[in-house]
């Protein structure tokens, strides 16, 4: 029987599949509130420190915001461009455009040549992709922590996920889900623009 967390991760699939609606309300979090955001953000992804001052820049507001017919995460931005969202667990999922910007912000998989399609349509990341010819395995990745992935040849990540099997688990058994997409290249997050 699938958990609460599988519940919602399924939906958030979904979401990401369908164009989303837009924006239903919006507010400038008070300034204890971000602060709680920067150190989430820096808790998870500590290499971003050096960049705070660039990502969230004095003279620009941060935006939070609930889209429309979706209760359970809050996006957040500055001017139109989309940062990161936050699930209602308090994990922060960046927008896969600051991973590009930021490459090292994260740990990496690679998935090889064969998988790529599968990803970039929606899919989550087998074990064999990652373990094959052209695969790669991030050994000190742990599970359920946010991972960028990499298309094999490829300069920039297709997508970000989340670890569903320690990489022990992915190089010995060689099957099953491995990582579960989040948000991946030309989503409807991707697509979305915030007006």
């Amino acid at each position: 029987r699938p958990g609460s967390f599988d519940i919602i991760f399924q939906i958030f699939v979904k979401m990401f599949k369908t164009p989303l609606e837009g924006i239903s309300n919006s507010s400038q979090p008070k300034g204890s509130v971000q602060k709680q955001i920067k150190r989430q953000l820096l808790k998870q992804f500590p290499t971003l420190k050096p960049h705070l001052d660039e990502i969230f820049p004095k003279d620009h507001k941060l935006t939070q915001a609930k889209l429309k017919g979706v209760s359970h995460i809050l996006i957040f931005y500055i001017g139109s461009e989309v940062l990161f969202y936050q699930q209602r667990d308090g994990t922060i999922i960046p927008h896969l455009k600051l991973v590009h910007k930021y490459p090292g912000m994260m740990k990496t998989m690679q998935c090889d040549k064969g998988g790529i399609k599968h990803v970039i349509g929606g899919a989550n990341v087998m074990a064999p992709g990652l373990v094959s010819e052209g695969g790669k395995v991030d050994e000190e990745a742990e599970v359920n922590e946010v991972v960028a992935i990499m298309a094999e040849g490829k300069k920039h990540a297709m997508a970000v996920g989340r670890m569903k099997m320690t990489p022990e688990a992915i190089t010995t058994t060689k099957k099953g889900i491995a990582i579960e997409l989040e948000t991946y290249l030309c989503d409807a997050l991707w697509n979305f623009k915030v007006e």
